[in-house]
């Protein structure tokens, strides 16, 4: 399989991959397929990869969000009225369902980060690094029937594999996710 601009060849690879993202820092996968272009070093992630790389976020933003005090977040209505809109407007606002507010599941009710709200309402995207740089945290835990281990990391340059933005693929991965094949 060729690269369109620089006419590389991608080669299946199979391993650790340190991905660079915008929220929680580094993500650091174990033990994953992958394509990379022999030229230039860009990536192409199989659905699978794709899929262990954004639950791996998910997750990662989930601890983080949580361990943050409960006074840091405000109701739906209160965040309505912040944006200036509906609460049934906000549950189906397009952008707050795929993140762009941080968002919290306490039961059946959902909190929203204040900070993220108010950052949302100026720009239209409520989402910032949640993880301190310094800040390296490991989780293990099983996908489907594999097993699986993946270190979240922020700013360790001990990792000799190099950063790449998956801000670009979250879509893809959001949609693809979406769609079940049978």
């Amino acid at each position: 399989m060729r690269y369109h601009s620089c006419k590389g060849t991608y080669q299946a690879r199979k391993g650790t991959l340190r991905l660079a993202d915008d929220h929680v820092g580094f993500i650091v996968v174990y033990d994953v397929e992958y394509f990379e272009c022999e030229e230039c070093g860009d990536y192409l992630f199989p659905y699978l990869t794709a899929k262990k790389i954004g639950q791996a976020r998910d997750q990662r933003i989930s601890e983080i969000l949580q361990s943050r005090p409960i006074s840091e977040y405000i109701s739906a209505a209160e965040t309505a009225t912040i944006l200036g809109i509906s609460r049934q407007a906000l549950h189906k606002h397009r952008r707050i369902s795929r993140g762009f507010i941080y968002q919290l599941q306490f039961g059946a009710k959902t909190v929203y980060l204040k900070s993220s709200v108010l950052q949302f309402k100026e720009t239209e995207d409520g989402r910032f690094l949640l993880c301190p740089p310094e800040r390296a945290v490991v989780f293990q835990g099983w996908m489907g029937s594999t097993p699986s281990q993946f270190s979240f990391l922020a700013g360790d340059p001990g990792t000799p594999l190099p950063p790449i933005p998956i801000s670009d693929f979250q879509d893809a991965i959001n949609t693809a996710s979406s769609r079940s094949i049978n």
